[in-house]
């Protein structure tokens, strides 16, 4: 589909959006070519939909021995190469492929691996949103209640650097309307509207309301919605305050046509989500002299349906077994056998500690295989993410 884009290498194929999200992770058909010296000669072929243009871009890179020599060792500042980063590992099954990847150790000191496994979402994606237990934020089928008025007064929060109180940047108009034909959900939806008279991309706008008494969802590991895009390329905010005026932003570029489900998981949120204040719509980067409208439908809050049981990490022939249950935008952090921790995205919430079971990992010269595993009851559908650090002896 349009911006989205595959990453090939020795590792597989990762699909991923236009936002960066990996979609899927596969396995070519055949083995990566090897370049012959000299020239050589590369063609692309892909079906595409009968009627439309098709355009892709595509970046080679190629790989090959290092060239140049190497610092002796009596000459290397050690200190400053004790800690190496590997690219973070998204996970989205444990089907034996996507959950198992290489990690390189040099070969010239030891090495141990510290990582954190981060949870961003339990299950298929949209589950939550279908669930019987989410939790509705706005059904987006009552304009009126995004009225500006002295108890709705949520123009305080839109400002920039040089216009603040108003509900729209100066040379832009905007309106929000009931949309009776355009609907994914329910008897009606919203479709907000925005004309910049302005000569540069600057102009901004928004529309929200005020929840009385306050919105409890501190249950919720994130929101979802229905966003019907223009593609003129505007970013759609929405935004949450608190009763203390804290917010938290999720912001979608509109470079798309057509219904599109927007899913926003929170990781660690700096306002009291058991007292939301305000939902506020936004447009930013209005395009000078345009008109954008988008239409938005049901704004739920997303409940875990489930939970990802007993990590377990094997790295060569060594295994580790975290006792315990993540759910997501929890994050488990292992530096030492007694030094592992579970901590949760919410303000004022202490690490608990977790007791690993098995042997310490540590690193071959070379090539290592790691495999990431959840135990029995684990949902086959979710979205984590494994940092690792490779930590080099002196």
């Amino acid at each position: 589909r349009s911006g989205e884009y595959i990453e090939i290498d020795e590792d597989g194929c990762d699909l991923y959006d236009a936002r960066g999200e990996l979609l899927s992770r596969f396995t070519p058909s055949r083995p990566l070519p090897v370049l012959s010296s000299g020239q050589n000669r590369f063609s692309l072929r892909a079906d595409k939909p009968a009627g439309f243009n098709a355009r892709v871009e595509v970046t080679i890179i190629t790989l090959g021995p290092p060239f140049g020599g190497r610092t002796p060792n009596a000459a290397v500042d050690w200190t400053l190469l004790e800690r190496e980063y590997a690219r973070p590992r998204v996970i989205l099954q444990q089907n034996g492929q996507g959950n198992t990847w290489p990690l390189y150790r040099r070969p010239d000191r030891t090495a141990t691996v510290e990582f954190e496994l981060q949870v961003h979402r339990i299950g298929a994606k949209g589950a939550d949103y279908d669930s019987p237990i989410a939790v509705p934020v706005d059904p987006c089928d009552t304009p009126g209640q995004f009225q500006l008025s002295q108890v709705n007064r949520y123009a305080q929060y839109a400002y920039d650097s040089q216009t603040k109180g108003v509900p729209a940047k100066p040379g832009v108009k905007h309106e929000l309307t009931r949309e009776a034909q355009q609907i994914k959900i329910g008897p009606a939806s919203l479709r907000y509207t925005a004309t910049s008279l302005r000569k540069d991309n600057a102009g901004w706008a928004a529309k929200g309301r005020r929840f009385d008494p306050p919105l409890d969802l501190s249950k919720c590991a994130g929101l979802g919605f229905w966003l019907d895009g223009d593609g003129r390329g505007e970013s759609f905010k929405v935004q949450l305050r608190d009763v203390k005026g804290k917010w938290h932003d999720m912001v979608t570029r509109v470079d798309f046509t057509g219904w599109k489900y927007i899913e926003f998981r929170w990781t660690h949120p700096a306002l009291d989500l058991s007292k939301i204040q305000y939902l506020i719509f936004y447009y930013n980067g209005i395009p000078a002299g345009e008109t954008v409208s988008c239409v938005v439908d049901d704004v739920r809050g997303l409940v875990d349906g489930g939970v990802l049981r007993n990590p377990q990490l094997t790295l060569g022939e060594s295994s580790l077994i975290f006792p315990c249950e993540l759910r997501t935008g929890q994050r488990l952090t292992f530096k030492g056998m007694n030094r592992c921790t579970i901590q949760t995205p919410v303000a004022g919430t202490p690490p608990v500690p977790v007791r690993p079971r098995g042997i310490p990992p540590g690193l071959r010269p070379g090539v290592n295989p790691v495999t990431l595993t959840f135990g029995e009851g684990s949902p086959s559908n979710f979205r984590v993410t494994v940092n690792m650090v490779k930590v080099y002896a002196r």
